[in-house]
């Protein structure tokens, strides 16, 4: 599925929109690998940018809720080497 942006989405859909099991490539290279729900990152996903890699649960992308590792926690992302 492409978008207008330039972002490009592999995986699961219902309905024209991401839905399911799934990756999003962001036209600037960052990848989001995870589950979506309705269009929207959901639950738990993998956001990887440049030079850094945040794990976390998404609650249709309205909240961030904290990782179970606290360790190198900040505003909800776990970082990542």
């Amino acid at each position: 599925m492409n978008f207008k942006n330039k972002d490009v989405y592999e995986g699961e859909s219902e309905n024209r929109k991401m839905h399911g099991q799934g990756r999003l490539i962001y036209s600037n290279k960052d990848t989001y690998t995870g589950e979506f729900k309705n269009g929207k990152r959901h639950r738990k996903g993998l956001l990887r940018t440049k030079g850094k890699t945040m794990e976390g649960y998404y609650l249709l992308m309205i909240r961030f809720c904290h990782v179970i590792d606290l360790k190198g926690v900040k505003n909800g992302f776990k970082f990542a080497s």
